[in-house]
């Protein structure tokens, strides 16, 4: 049997708390009639909840004032009314390591996380009472149902609730006795200890959370706050909201977004939002939660005191955390940043500018040394020249190259392609160049060679204006 808790958010702000439950009536006793009242009590104990706790009671223990209030959908909470309805009795150890993890669940589209606790078969809980110490041991009925019973009396067990952090970071539950009362007919309550879990394994479904964004800069000037005449500078001014009539300050602005990674590979994006929010009491509100669809969740943060300059904030939901920075500076500091940040963006600008100059010029270049056509003219050279090519390629279609074709260009080497040359299509086309090398590349070796005895004869200084190597 799964037990689901409401988990209270951060240890100095968890409480102590646990629901009285009505004992149940039933015109019969018997076994199927114990057994059912048995499970309608351990299923209204499980969904009680949300669990709270007054912080003047802080580090409260039984014996002295460990007040615990019982709340419900009719009860409210504020600074002015305590909830007195019962201390819990008794303390007590659980043995055994039970599972606890983490699950989600929303109510009127708050979502929320809980903890679970899955007791392992041959846990135990023993609790010291005025009787003396009692044990009760994890068990199954013979209905497939699992509850803390006193061995060999399944009429005396415990209903578990309300598994907590304590305010001394330790997991604890609370554990209601109920007995078989044959008089009356149904289970009465008799008293209610308070669990600590020594051990236990930690399981959480969510892996991690990420917030964006990681960087914000607020100017010192418009975020000081004043506590008691000392001046500090308040996170909470970050952003200001405004719908219709109202407005407020937060934390968060709107379109920050907060991503939760699930274990099972689920991804959550949430983002800040105006959301308005109706209660029955019609006290009514805008307020900027964290929205996914129809939910939103709100997560702590640990600090909203920030000092100049870095500030290194810690945010956590669901038992896991993810940083972000903030950077306080004065105006003059802003203004200085955003003149250097506008210089180094203009740098870049340049140098992205002339990357992309220098990537043309090699395609064009690339493209300009490759000649493939019937008649190679100056122009053609010379444009592959000006581009910094100093070594070109004529294709197989090349028939002619117009005389003084290469004069005054930077090439050096030709690599020809072409089988369609001949002394009188190159007549004068290297005079007054610089080329040294002609490279014959007209097919396989064979074919090669024939044609480097070939344009030996013709590649003459006689012929076409200069010596130059044949290869």
């Amino acid at each position: 049997m799964k037990l689901k808790r409401r988990a209270i958010a951060l240890l100095l702000s968890l409480s102590l708390i646990m629901t009285f439950m009505p004992t149940l009536a039933f015109a019969e006793s018997s076994s199927s009639a114990k057994a059912e009242a048995k499970k309608a009590i351990a299923s209204q104990q499980e969904e009680k909840g949300p669990l709270s706790k007054d912080k003047d009671y802080k580090g409260a223990k039984a014996g002295d004032n460990g007040v615990v209030r019982a709340l419900d959908d009719n009860d409210y909470y504020d600074d002015d009314d305590y909830y007195d309805d019962g201390v819990y009795d008794y303390d007590g150890i659980y043995s055994g390591k039970p599972t606890i993890k983490t699950v989600d669940e929303q109510s009127d589209g708050v979502l929320d996380f809980y903890y679970d606790i899955e007791p392992n078969s041959g846990d135990s809980i023993k609790v010291d009472t005025d009787e003396g110490q009692i044990e009760y041991k994890w068990l199954q009925d013979e209905d497939g149902e699992w509850y803390f019973e006193r061995p060999n009396d399944p009429n005396d067990w415990l209903s578990i609730n309300n598994l907590i952090i304590d305010y001394d970071s330790t997991f604890k539950i609370y554990a209601t006795r109920y007995l078989w009362d044959d008089e009356e007919d149904e289970y009465v309550r008799e008293w209610v200890a308070l669990i600590a879990i020594g051990k236990y394994s930690i399981k959480n479904t969510v892996s991690k959370i990420t917030f964006n964004p990681t960087s914000i800069y607020l100017v010192a000037e418009d975020i000081i706050s004043y506590e008691d005449g000392v001046p500090y500078y308040s996170l909470y001014k970050r952003s200001t909201h405004k719908v219709g009539n109202g407005e407020w300050d937060s934390v968060f602005a709107t379109g920050d977004k907060l991503t939760v990674y699930y274990t099972n590979g689920i991804t959550q994006v949430f983002t800040d939002q105006n959301k308005y929010v109706e209660y029955e009491d019609d006290d009514d509100y805008y307020d900027d939660w964290f929205m996914n669809g129809d939910y939103r969740i709100w997560p702590e943060i640990d600090n909203t005191q920030l000092k100049l300059g870095s500030n290194t904030i810690t945010l956590s939901w669901h038992g896991v955390s993810t940083t972000f920075n903030v950077t306080v500076e004065t105006a003059a500091q802003k203004a200085a940043r955003i003149a250097e940040e506008a210089r180094k963006a203009e740098e870049a600008r340049k140098a992205e500018e002339a990357r992309k100059a220098a990537e043309a010029k090699k395609a064009a270049a690339a493209k300009a040394s490759n000649i493939n056509k019937a008649t190679v003219v100056a122009s053609d050279i010379k444009k592959a020249s000006d581009l910094g090519v100093t070594s070109i390629t004529l294709g197989a279609k090349v028939k002619k190259i117009k005389k003084n074709a290469f004069k005054g260009t930077k090439i050096t080497t030709v690599t020809v392609k072409s089988k369609k040359l001949t002394a009188k299509s190159v007549k004068g086309s290297l005079k007054g160049s610089k080329v040294k090398t002609i490279k014959v590349k007209v097919g396989n070796k064979k074919a090669n060679k024939k044609f480097v005895k070939k344009y030996k004869k013709i590649f003459t200084k006689k012929n076409a204006g200069k010596k130059v190597s044949i290869k």
